[in-house]
Formats: structure tokens, C-alpha cells, sequence
């Protein structure tokens, strides 16, 4: 009875660049100081693009003299296109390491039951107690589950392929304790 327990609810992803970049991604969301880094990239890139202005300006108006102006202008182009970018280069270089991952391709398969959760792979297998998770957080289409404040692990609901979400729901917050819920 107790197999019949630890497969009521599993989940079944495949450790690629979906589903690893879909699990950032969530974990990002939820992070409460997000539209506080948004206000301060807005203001790095004004400030940024009013000192190209300025540089820009200097060089057009300069006879001669305009060569070190248009480095600079470069350089700041650089660090402005960086600003604009940054996401899309941090899961570029996500990738690249992923694609190490002795795991990269693999079918994982995350059973979730009252005693523990069961992570299994071809190449791995692991049995978590309840006691390892610190808090959970209910996400549009899933579970954040943490082991540590930046230690997690993404169970997205449509992977779910025997149980339910609300069983899943049930044995989270009566084991973790801690699970807040997000209309994200």
C-alpha cells in the first residue's frame, strides 16, 4: 500500500531547456522585488541614453576632434544594448551550461505522496522527506517547492499524470507548512 501511496500524485518533465527555463522563469515571477529592478533598469537606460545624446551631439558639432567622442558613444551603446539584453544573454549562458548537464534530455519523474517526494531519473533516484522542504508557493500553473531561499524544485501542473492538483495542494501545506498561493 504504501507504492500505491508514493505514486498517487507524479509528475512526469523531461530536464531540458523548456522546462528548466519555464521553472526560472516562475521562480523569478514570484520574486517580490521585481518591479523595483524594472524601475532601475528604466532609469539606467535614461540615463544612459541622455549621456549618448549628449556625446553624440558633441561629436556632430566637433571638426576634427570628434574620434574619442564616438568611442565613447560605442562603449555606452555597449553597456545600453547590455541593459536591454541582460535576460535574453542570462538564459543564453543558462542554456549553454545546460546542455552539459549529464540530466540535459532525461524524463524525470516526481512523486509526491504523505511520507516524501520521490525524484527519479535513468541515471538517479531520490527520496526527499517533508522535513527537507522550507516553504512551497502556489504559482499560475504550478509549485515552487524550496528546499533553501534559492534552492527549488518546479512542479508544473500540465506534467502532472496521476493524481490532482488539489491533492498535490492538500499535501504541501499540510506538510510544508508554509505554501502561499499567487494569482501570478
Amino acid at each position: 500500500m504504501s507504492n500505491v501511496t508514493l505514486l498517487m500524485n507524479e509528475y512526469q518533465v523531461t530536464y531540458d531547456e523548456g522546462y528548466v527555463l519555464s521553472s526560472v522563469d516562475r521562480y523569478r515571477r514570484q520574486k517580490r522585488v521585481y518591479p523595483w529592478f524594472i524601475v532601475t533598469k528604466v532609469i539606467c537606460a535614461l540615463g544612459l541614453s541622455a549621456l549618448l545624446a549628449v556625446i553624440v551631439y558633441g561629436a556632430v558639432s566637433t571638426t576634427g576632434q570628434a574620434v574619442p567622442l564616438i568611442l565613447i558613444a560605442v562603449v555606452i551603446s555597449t553597456f545600453l544594448a547590455l541593459l536591454v539584453q541582460g535576460p535574453r544573454l542570462d538564459y543564453f549562458f543558462l542554456k549553454r551550461r545546460l546542455q552539459k548537464s549529464s540530466f540535459y534530455g532525461d524524463d524525470t519523474r516526481i512523486g509526491v505522496s504523505g511520507s516524501g517526494v520521490s525524484i527519479s531519473t535513468p541515471k538517479s533516484q531520490t527520496v526527499l522527506q517533508w522535513s527537507a522542504f522550507t516553504k512551497a508557493t502556489r504559482v499560475r500553473g504550478g509549485f515552487l517547492v524550496f528546499c533553501a531561499p534559492a534552492v527549488f524544485h518546479w512542479w508544473p501542473d500540465d506534467a502532472l499524470v496521476a493524481g490532482t492538483v488539489e491533492e498535490v495542494w492538500r499535501l504541501v501545506t499540510a506538510n510544508v507548512g508554509v505554501c502561499e498561493s499567487e494569482n501570478a
